[in-house]
């Protein structure tokens, strides 16, 4: 599946240099315009900023120390052309990351951005929090997952839901209800994953008829709604499952639920907090016990319509965080040989993460292969010069070094 741009915000008021850095820019990347003026009134910005300097001024060295120290997560970066050498050693003094001449460092920046838009797993772990604990009344409805934490166990449901692969619903007693491939199926899968909050008339019917006439929009939706009723009726005797009530259509609250997408969290939060507290069998149980929900991408056999990319990436991405530090996990236990599958299986997904690459090498030195090391590292360098046009980091050449000279050497895991 093709993964989003990064966003990139750009800083600048060159207006004659802007556009031919954006044109270099939006080749790989999202990017949105800021006037400098608009800065100190901002409450976030994008994690990867470009600062355009017209002047290096007294004033350009505030909005620099502004964004430091407003937004210290953020990585600014310095493109402009300095008059004298001062000028780029004000840059870095005042924190500058990096800093490019324009318009020849262009293709240096884009090597820079693309070392830092993969966010170390520590950031993206945040980011993820975020995204679950944020109130339901605060969350973009397309992006709410359920909050509920699992029933406890031996507590029985009324229905399991299955929303990761083949959308799926499973009775108390073990009956599969009757789905098939097409729309109303979908929006069936829609309210009850939106089911904690409801989800508006109006914004159902632009996710399923957005380029049809209100109207007509309606009645399609009134006759799938109706279809949805009819099996539900059908097949589990409920016939007030999905209600109307105030412009959203509901699900029964009186019926309770569990899924794969509420475990999965769960699971995940879990490892996290083991990995955390240095637990690191612990983790990696709860971490493999998530990755056992994870049976295919969201709704993986339904039309896929836009409504679904967000959330789908959001899983997908959360499946390969999970990836990610099991494989870290197995390298501090010496686990070589489940560090090597999982790695692999994170490079399938995105084959372009040098902190693998380098996993991978330093698992199949320390299980005796030192040529499947080799041409790891041989790998990770030619992907990394097709895709980015860049060389391997430090980090990565020194490993392939201490392979390469056969030292008995234990790498540190900050390495790793």
């Amino acid at each position: 599946m093709s993964k989003p741009k990064p966003l990139v915000a750009l800083i600048s008021s060159v207006p004659d240099q802007l556009q031919e850095l954006l044109a270099v820019v939006t080749l790989r990347y999202s990017a949105v315009v800021i006037p400098p003026g608009s800065i100190f009134s901002l409450a976030s910005l994008p994690f990867l900023v470009i600062l355009h300097f017209q002047a290096h001024t007294s004033q350009q060295w505030l909005l620099v120390e502004h964004l430091r120290r407003v937004f210290p997560d953020s990585k600014v970066f310095g493109v402009g052309q300095p008059t004298q050498a001062e000028d780029v050693v004000n840059a870095y003094r005042h924190g500058i990351m990096a800093y490019f001449m324009a318009p020849v460092g262009y293709q240096q920046l884009l090597a820079q951005l693309d070392r830092q838009s993969r966010p170390t797993w520590q950031q993206w772990w945040a980011r993820l929090m975020t995204f679950w604990q944020k109130p339901v009344s605060e969350a973009p409805l397309q992006l709410i997952t359920p909050t509920v934490l699992p029933l406890k166990p031996g507590k029985k449901v009324d229905f399991q839901l299955r929303f990761l692969g083949r959308f799926s619903i499973t009775t108390a007693t073990g009956e599969c209800l009757p789905l098939n491939n097409n729309r109303t199926t979908l929006l069936l899968a829609c309210l009850l994953y939106h089911r904690h909050r409801g989800i508006d008339r109006d914004r159902l019917i632009d996710y399923f008829w957005p380029d049809v006439p209100l109207d007509c929009a309606r009645n399609s939706l009134n006759v799938a709604i109706s279809q949805v009723r009819q099996l539900l009726k059908d097949s589990t005797q409920h016939a007030d499952f999905i209600n109307f009530r105030d412009g959203k259509y509901e699900v029964n609250p009186t019926i309770t639920f569990s899924s794969d997408v509420d475990t999965f969290q769960q699971l995940v939060k879990r490892g996290k907090s083991d990995q955390q507290l240095g637990h690191i069998r612990e983790a990696s149980v709860w971490f493999q016990q998530a990755l056992d929900h994870y049976r295919g991408d969201f709704l993986a056999d339904l039309p896929q319509l836009e409504w679904m990319s967000t959330i789908r990436d959001t899983w997908w991405e959360t499946r390969l965080f999970v990836l990610e530090q099991l494989t870290a996990l197995f390298l501090e236990q010496e686990q070589f040989k489940e560090a090597l599958k999982t790695g692999h299986q994170v490079l399938s997904l995105d084959n372009c993460l040098e902190r693998t690459h380098r996993q991978l090498m330093y698992a199949y030195y320390r299980s005796g292969e030192r040529s499947r090391a080799l041409r790891q590292y041989a790998e990770c360098q030619q992907i990394l010069q097709e895709e980015f046009d860049t060389s391997p980091s430090l980090e990565t050449m020194e490993l392939h070094e201490i392979i390469v000279r056969q030292e008995r050497k234990k790498v540190s895991f900050p390495l790793i």
